[in-house]
Formats: C-alpha cells, sequence, structure tokens
C-alpha cells in the first residue's frame, strides 16, 4: 500500500501577504468614484430641475400639513408699542393673522414694521403653535424741531420722527438752525454734563452749522463756543452753584471767551407812560 507524504510540497509558491494600507487606500477610492457618480447624477438631474421641483413638492406637502396640524397664526403678541398707533400696527400685521405660522417671512414683517414712524427697531419669531410675538424698540424723543413753520419730533440719537408735535411734547426744548436734528446728539451730550443746567434748557439755536446758542427758562441767552463746549457749560454750570448767577436780571450770558463770562443785563424798565383815556 502506498503512503502518501503530508509534507508541503516545498516547490509551490508562497501568497505573500496584503499590505495593512491597502484595504484603506482601496475603500477610500472607491468612496471617491461613488461620490463622483453619485454627483454628476445629482447635477444632470439639477440642470434638468427635478430636483428643485422634488424639494419644492416636499416642502409645499411639509408646509399644507403643519397647516392641518393647527399651526396657523391665531394670535399676535406686541411689546413696546407705548407711542406706535394701533392703526399702523394693524395696517402691518393684520395680513399675517390666520396664515400658515410657517409661511411669515420674519424679516419681511421686521422691515415692515421698521417703516413705521415710531419704530427705531422690531424683533419678530414665531412661538408655536400658533403665536407671532412682536418686540418693538421705539424713538425717544427729546427735542422738538421747527423748521418751515413745523413742529417735528427729534429723537434722542438725532433722528427726526416723521410725525408732527401734537402739543403733548411741549415740554421738551425747541431746536431751530439748518441741520440742527443732525447735530442734536452732541446738543443732547454737552448739556447733560451739567445735569441742574440741563433741567433749565427750552430752547436751542445752531448758529451757522458751528455752534449751539441755548436759551434757560425760556428768558437767558447763552452762547457757546464753537470748541470746548463742554467746558464753557461746566464752568457756567460752577458758577451758578457758586454765586447764584442766573437769578439776577440777565439777558445774554457769552461764554465765546475761554475762562470767562460776558453778561448782558436787561434793560432796566422805563418810567410809566400815562395814556389818554
Amino acid at each position: 500500500m502506498r503512503q502518501v507524504s503530508r509534507k508541503r510540497d516545498r516547490t509551490a509558491p508562497r501568497q505573500r501577504p496584503r499590505p495593512r494600507w491597502l484595504l484603506p487606500v482601496q475603500l477610500t477610492a472607491a468612496a471617491v468614484a461613488l461620490v463622483a457618480v453619485v454627483g454628476v447624477g445629482y447635477r444632470l438631474l439639477d440642470d434638468l430641475g427635478i430636483v428643485r421641483r422634488g424639494f419644492a413638492m416636499v416642502e409645499q406637502r411639509a408646509v399644507d400639513l403643519s397647516g392641518e396640524a393647527g399651526l396657523v397664526v391665531r394670535r399676535i403678541v406686541i411689546d413696546g408699542d407705548e407711542r406706535t398707533a394701533q392703526r399702523d400696527l394693524g395696517s402691518v400685521l393684520a395680513r399675517y393673522r390666520g396664515n400658515n405660522i410657517l409661511e411669515v417671512e420674519q424679516g419681511s414683517v421686521k422691515a415692515r414694521l421698521e417703516e413705521l414712524p415710531w419704530v427705531r427697531s422690531a424683533t419678530v419669531f414665531r412661538r408655536f403653535p400658533d403665536t407671532l410675538v412682536v418686540r418693538l424698540e421705539e424713538y425717544r424723543p427729546m427735542a422738538v424741531w421747527w423748521s418751515q413753520g413745523r413742529r417735528r419730533l427729534v429723537a434722542d440719537d438725532g433722528h427726526v420722527i416723521g410725525v408732527d408735535d401734537s402739543g403733548q411734547f411741549r415740554r421738551l426744548p425747541v431746536l431751530a438752525g439748518k441741520n440742527a436734528p443732525a447735530r442734536a446728539g452732541e446738543l443732547f451730550r454737552l448739556v447733560g454734563t451739567a445735569p441742574d443746567l440741563a433741567s433749565r434748557v427750552t430752547r436751542a439755536t445752531l448758529v451757522g452749522e458751528r455752534r449751539w446758542n441755548v436759551w434757560l427758562d425760556r428768558s437767558v441767552e447763552v452762547r457757546l463756543p464753537e470748541t470746548g463746549g463742554e467746558e464753557a457749560w461746566r464752568f457756567l454750570a460752577q458758577r451758578q452753584r457758586e454765586t447764584g448767577l442766573l437769578a439776577r436780571a440777565i439777558d445774554v450770558i457769552d461764554l465765546r471767551q475761554k475762562d470767562r463770562l460776558v453778561l448782558k443785563l436787561m434793560d432796566p424798565p422805563g418810567p410809566p407812560v400815562e395814556r389818554p383815556a
């Protein structure tokens, strides 16, 4: 009986083991090829408009389902509307009531609200499932600008508010002079350095678009310099604290010379004049 040897045939070629880096490289190459194929296919479909139509259909279906689920604007909550007229707000917001809340473009609502005269800025956001929330920051009137026979309100940043003064702001100081509103912020900061005097300012005129004349208590004219106005104003406040200067019958206080003030007193009343009956 023939016996078969179990020894390995040493003449057969041995298979070399694969390097460890080969498999990751092969997988990477396959992934790149797949992405390229998908990309080419997507671009082709997009060129044909199929992708856009597909997304539009999905989006429209989502909107329809959201409406069926009750995502409709039923409430509009407004905060910060102290001076903005309700009719103005209604003219902007009424059109959104009953709309699908997902279809309300918040940026568009914000832009339309900020066109209203009192609104400095607006914030609009959704509160699901059915509420649109509006928060307003309104302009703060600081003065009345008298120009061409009209009294228009001026905000703290110099912005001319698009409403005429109806008389409810008669306590505000009155500004006059070309481009006075554009320099109003500068004036507010200047007089604010001496609060005791600031509360007594009733009128201010921008002279030659360079400097201010300010009236205190509707009677005393204070002529401020073109430069160094804050120092001159604080100097006047100091003299008032020390001497009670404004208690005198003064017509004009000229502060255009540094560290000095020039006073012009009111003319004394003349003798009484007898008139025939």
